[in-house]
């Protein structure tokens, strides 16, 4: 017998204030707006349907906001019968840490990396976790998909068997992988993301393209959750673990709304239909599993290892000195020709907050997938990749996109640009650039 792929359904349980009028809990965790709910309650509704387990990473940071109705919600899932795990935003600390340790200075996103604050993290979230089950927590999701090796190593000491941090997309580009083992013994499971030019990167529900505006978009979103998930484990093997990323306001995000007020109160009907055909369409063919069944899969399914440096490795590379070096390098290697930068995403933006080697090299433009949506960027014209007319001879590119973009690499290629000597791929090892021959 063929063993059936494997998917867990997670939801991110939250509820920041910026993100409702009011009524923060009962809006956007049990999503109880006019008479009705649409909320995590809900969706566990619609789940018992098909005889799926969901996994809630509770943010038990929010503690800090909302005291003892955190755990209200921790108890409601565990009687539920789904899988309560923990997640943590770690900004929710800020008063709290500046108070506890005045002696550190550091923002709250380098806290994971120092052992002081990684350790008061992980036994704050241990205590409220214990306060709604009597069950051992055994996985961890951090706040905008945060880790660092000090809280990695807090999270083994604690007992913690896994975390399920890891997005190689965000918030620091990392190698693109599937579920594996970090050489202390902590297991990860992976955002799923697929690499390639598929129009669907990432397993998000609330990505734009797979969410419903209208009830004929259904059907076409689930080509699109047929097509992902085919290709993933085609990409990453029959025994990868892939996860969907829901979030407990998940059937409540209205476009105009949301970018109007920054509010999630307005129930999407088609949202939770499509999600409930999700699980119909798939129950027969994916082995849906919670968080805690993954770690308990036998060793096979965690056979990639990893150290720590592997995963800090490419980020290394935003550090004010190395930017430095490489503004020098560039200058050397591009010889005269007009120097552009091909992307204005996450990257970029670490770059200039770190360097900004692009005023310093007098960047004249930038290239962007979007530019047809946003002709300006710091200044500079922005232009598709077609419109810059860039060629080896007069152009050199600082390439600052994510490594999942192979496309955008390979149109560079054909073009006749050489790695190394006509562009510098700052997040690929040895694309640094070097002294051109002719």
């Amino acid at each position: 017998m063929v063993n059936k792929p494997k998917l867990i359904v997670t939801v991110d349980t939250e509820a920041f204030s910026m993100r409702a009028p009011d009524k923060f809990i009962d809006t956007l965790v049990y999503g109880r707006i006019d008479g009705e709910e649409w909320g995590i309650g809900r969706m566990m509704d619609i789940a018992d349907k098909y005889g799926v387990k969901m996994t809630f990473f509770l943010d038990f940071a929010e503690m800090e906001y909302y005291g003892d109705e955190i755990i209200n919600v921790g108890k409601y899932i565990v009687c539920r019968g789904h899988d309560l795990q923990i997640h943590c935003h770690a900004d929710c600390f800020i008063e709290t840490v500046n108070k506890k340790f005045p002696h550190i200075h550091k923002r709250y996103p380098d806290w994971y990396e120092d052992d002081e604050i990684s350790d008061f993290m992980v036994e704050y979230c241990l205590e409220q976790y214990h306060k709604c089950t009597d069950k051992a927590p055994i996985i961890f999701r951090g706040g905008a998909y945060r880790f660092g090796t000090a809280f990695l190593r807090k999270l083994k000491e604690r007992g913690v068997a896994a975390d399920a941090s890891y997005n190689c997309l965000r918030p620091n580009p990392l190698p693109i992988t599937k579920q594996f083992a970090f050489e202390n013994g902590i297991l990860e499971l992976p955002i799923s993301v697929l690499p390639g030019k598929s129009p669907v990167h990432t397993l998000n529900f609330n990505l734009e393209l797979l969410y419903p505006t209208v009830k004929g978009d259904i059907e076409l979103i689930l080509r699109l959750y047929e097509n992902f998930l085919g290709d993933f484990y085609k990409y990453y093997g029959a025994d990868a673990v892939s996860s969907l990323v829901m979030h407990s306001w998940s059937f409540c995000y209205d476009a105009k709304r949301y970018q109007t007020k920054g509010f999630l109160d307005r129930p999407n009907r088609h949202a939770a239909e499509l999600f409930e055909r999700f699980l119909a369409l798939f129950c027969n063919k994916i082995d849906f599993i919670t968080a805690s069944q993954a770690v308990q899969l036998e060793n096979g399914y965690f056979s990639k290892k990893m150290g720590f440096s592997e995963v800090s490795s490419l980020y290394s590379v935003m550090e004010s000195w190395k930017l430095k070096n490489l503004a020098g390098q560039i200058r050397e290697t591009a010889a005269g020709r007009q120097i552009v930068v091909w992307g204005k995403g996450l990257i970029e933006n670490k770059i200039v907050e770190t360097q900004d080697i692009f005023t310093l090299l007098g960047v004249k433009f930038y290239i962007s997938q979007d530019a047809e949506s946003n002709r300006n960027w710091r200044g500079r014209p922005v232009v598709t990749f077609e419109e810059s007319e860039i060629t080896p001879e007069k152009h050199y590119v600082i390439l600052c996109t994510q490594l999942i973009f192979s496309d955008i690499r390979e149109k560079l290629k054909r073009a006749g640009f050489l790695e190394n000597c006509d562009y510098c791929d700052v997040l690929k090892s040895g694309s640094w650039p070097k002294a051109k021959t002719y």
